[in-house]
């Protein structure tokens, strides 16, 4: 691996970092729910599991707009 792609693992993976952060905490405030629920809904769902495939460029959206997508694909269910 080269020193760019190295760099680039690493800045996605901060990214990824931020944005479930983010996540947990707006699925806190928003569902009044305890951090280990928030934190288990967040790293058990497809939505994490996109943030982590590189070829969908999630990892890229904003927070609000992830957490958006999520709970229009958990209303669908």
């Amino acid at each position: 691996m080269t020193e760019q792609e190295l760099q680039h693992s690493r800045d996605r993976q901060y990214l990824i970092e931020c944005l479930s952060s983010d996540l947990i905490q707006m699925l806190m405030e928003e569902e009044k729910i305890p951090m280990e629920d928030a934190m288990h809904i967040i790293y058990n769902s497809d939505t994490y599991r996109k943030l982590e495939d590189e070829k969908t460029g999630l990892y890229y959206q904003s927070s609000a707009l992830i957490l958006i997508s999520t709970a229009l694909s958990i209303n669908a269910n």
